[in-house]
């Protein structure tokens, strides 16, 4: 996959085709990460592939507001969501699951909390990035995404970490699509 020469938004494969890959292995991995730079330069990057590693779709893109990882990364697994609910109002599905994966523990942490409860606590409203992963959340609860949210150590390509796990694969590539975007069309966004 180079970014100069395709889109960004990359289906590799049909709805049908990914819906019949998450049959075969009950699940799908939808892997998403973060970029910051320059204080309010933000992007994302996010792989959905199968249990094994294959890529099903890949996308990436910028993110605005006030400078934050947990911002950039938290777009990236809302991105990922939302192509996930199209898929299943698409084909009037309601019984996908899927496994988001991140190197980022709060945005984990925070999902994983959320899936003891629907009403948000009022001092979970005044938490940084809130509406973002507010949004991620009810977009899994309208659509009936069954998720379950795993944290994955991030930047194992460049750490002496031993062979790495699919998701710590498919982490790696998320960040690099997060990073072409910064590379190739990032610009400055103020607030």
């Amino acid at each position: 996959f180079s970014p100069a020469k395709q889109k960004y938004n990359i289906m590799e494969k049909t709805i049908e085709d990914v819906l019949e890959a998450h049959d075969k292995d009950g699940y799908l991995i939808a892997v998403s990460d973060g970029s910051v730079k320059h204080m309010h330069q933000m992007s994302f990057g996010w792989v959905l592939s199968t249990a094994d590693g294959v890529h099903l779709a890949t996308s990436y893109g910028g993110c605005d507001g006030r400078g934050s990882s947990l911002r950039a990364e938290a777009v990236g697994m809302l991105s990922i969501s939302l192509v996930i609910a199209l898929m299943a109002k698409h084909s009037k599905r309601t019984n996908i699951k899927i496994v988001y994966v991140s190197d980022n523990l709060e945005l984990i942490n925070r999902n994983k909390e959320h899936l003891n409860y629907t009403d948000p606590y009022p001092n979970n409203t005044l938490a940084a990035e809130f509406d973002i992963t507010e949004q991620i959340c009810l977009t899994n609860l309208t659509y009936n995404i069954e998720a379950s949210f795993q944290h994955v150590y991030g930047h194992q390509d460049t750490k002496s970490r031993g062979e790495m796990s699919i998701k710590a694969i498919l982490n790696v590539e998320a960040d690099r699509l997060a990073g072409d975007h910064q590379d190739q069309l990032g610009a400055y966004s103020p607030i």
